[in-house]
């Protein structure tokens, strides 16, 4: 893995003179207010995107580590907390929850029913519906998943006390309201003489 130095200091562009992330933290907050685009705000952001990504890296290295030992990906482990929270909940409910198609969290439900990790009945007030509920195996493995996560973490952050702890856990949540596609596609129409060349390219090939 780089080393911390490497990471927060990007070679500057030939062109530009700004380093790219400069470039992606100016992207990311235009259209903000004057105070939230200032430098030292920009470079603080610059390094909240960084350290964001490599905790991403962290929670999927986590996920696989856990998957080989248990059998569960990280996917469904999400989808059986989401399930837990809201028991005996409709398909469309868990999907909206986790902001996928209905069509995605269907196949994952019937997966985990084959599993016997959760357990599908009729909707009692609208028959043409099912609603979806951990079974005892489904908590027993929820609990181990839980524990494998939980100990991990807490052997990382073993040198870290507790307030170090709490904010980081704040911080996360809170970060974690946002939508994410809506504040890029904000940043992105605030940017002058910028072009979705993705959208353009794939609606093409529909």
């Amino acid at each position: 893995m780089p080393d911390a130095s490497s990471l927060s200091s990007p070679s500057p562009d030939p062109a530009s003179g700004a380093s790219p992330t400069d470039a992606a933290a100016h992207h990311v907050v235009a259209g903000a207010t004057p105070d939230a685009t200032s430098d030292d705000r920009l470079a603080v952001v610059a390094d909240l995107v960084l350290a964001v990504l490599e905790a991403g890296r962290v929670t999927r290295g986590l996920g696989e580590a856990v998957n080989k030992l248990t059998g569960i990906r990280r996917a469904d482990y999400l989808t059986l907390l989401r399930i837990q929270e809201s028991d005996a909940c409709r398909i469309s409910d868990i999907a909206a929850g986790l902001e996928l198609d209905v069509s995605v969290i269907s196949r994952k439900i019937a997966s985990l029913d084959e599993l016997g990790l959760v357990s599908r009945s009729p909707h009692p007030d609208d028959g043409r519906a099912q609603v979806v509920s951990v079974t005892d195996l489904g908590r027993e493995t929820i609990g181990h998943n839980r524990r494998l996560y939980t100990e991990a973490i807490a052997r990382m952050t073993a040198q870290w006390d507790t307030a170090e702890l709490e904010t980081l856990a704040a911080g996360l949540h809170r970060l974690g309201t946002h939508q994410p596609e809506s504040a890029v596609a904000a940043a992105d129409a605030a940017e002058p003489g910028t072009t979705d060349t993705t959208t353009s390219t794939s609606r093409s090939t529909e």
